[in-house]
């Protein structure tokens, strides 16, 4: 475990984020599911406004991912390291994407 180290970490930090980035999407949504129709028609401006500080995760994920690079440099195995970096990447994309609306 102390091997793969750097891998590990970020792995771990990636899971981290896509689970507060879902558990905000299901608090959008139920916020979404609770206004009515006005502001639902203008939800881009409320979601924009009050649900904001989710695009801080992506220090997070961008951490997740050079900790996936340096695990890489230090010769962790290519497995882990496809790994790492899929589930960081994955995590940026999903901060950007509206997967709430999923949710309704």
């Amino acid at each position: 475990m102390t091997k793969k180290l750097s891998s590990t970490i970020s792995i771990i930090l990636s899971i981290l984020c896509i689970l507060i980035i879902t558990w905000i999407n299901a608090k959008i949504a139920n916020r979404y599911l609770s206004s009515d129709g006005k502001t639902q028609a203008l939800f881009g401006i409320v979601e924009t406004l009050s649900f904001s500080y989710k695009y801080w995760l992506i220090g997070l994920s961008i951490v997740s991912i050079i900790t996936a690079i340096l695990g890489k440099r230090k010769n962790e195995g290519k497995q882990i390291f496809w790994i790492s970096i899929t589930l960081g990447i994955i995590s940026t994309i999903i901060i950007f994407t509206p997967i709430w609306r999923l949710m309704i």
